[in-house]
């Protein structure tokens, strides 16, 4: 999991998460790109969209610097705590008298299966809260009631809600800082196309499994 360490430099990663199997990205990191604010694909990718973690949609355009250390932000506060088989990463904050906070929580139930709740509190009924999922190499995406699946060469993944939501999967798009989205970058201003899960609640928490099957023979 990813979390709070200093500001410089600081993504707006808490509550992500990366999720790697036998050497194989399931659940990825969008990663860096460049520190250039007229790069829009590394602006976006260093904020909130650029990270499998939990988040307030109404700060989905904030670039790292303006969240982190613009004084925009009051009562920023972060904390992880590892334990035998779970992560609980936390994170709250205010901003023009309303307060934000997200909880979440890793259940690591096998090698090939997690748990994974996240609870979203504000005062803000127009926060967004959604839980992203950001997956390199797969295809064949499908959505049947409450579950979504997907396909790599080597891995069948499968995402279980056991609320109430909505899904969308979002691939790649080159635009301005609100609108360009799901590019990772593994090398120095070098990007390539993605697919993000978004999963909004309807109501104020969220749990999914997420199982992983592998398809060697």
């Amino acid at each position: 999991t990813c979390g709070f360490s200093t500001t410089i430099h600081k993504q707006v990663d808490d509550t992500s998460f990366t999720l790697r199997l036998s050497g194989v990205d399931i659940v990825v990191d969008c990663g860096l790109g460049s520190y250039d604010a007229k790069d829009t694909k590394a602006v976006v990718i260093n904020g909130q969209r650029g990270h499998s973690g939990a988040f307030f949609k109404r700060f989905d355009d904030w670039t790292m610097q303006k969240f982190h250390s613009s004084g925009e932000l009051s009562d920023l506060d972060y904390s992880i705590d590892e334990r035998h088989n779970q992560i609980v990463s936390s994170k709250s904050f205010s901003h023009e008298n309303l307060t934000y906070q997200i909880q979440r929580t890793i259940n690591i139930l096998s090698f090939y299966d997690l748990n994974i709740k996240d609870v979203f509190v504000s005062d803000d009924s127009f926060a967004g809260p959604v839980s992203r999922f950001i997956f390199d190499g797969f295809r064949n995406f499908k959505v049947v009631s409450n579950r979504v699946t997907m396909e790599s060469d080597l891995y069948r993944v499968s995402v279980l809600c056991w609320n109430p939501a909505s899904f969308s999967i979002l691939s790649s798009y080159d635009g301005d800082i609100t609108t360009s989205i799901a590019f990772r970058s593994l090398n120095w201003n070098e990007y390539k196309s993605v697919n993000i899960l978004e999963i909004t609640p309807l109501e104020g928490e969220l749990e999914v499994n997420i199982s992983i099957e592998s398809l060697e023979k």
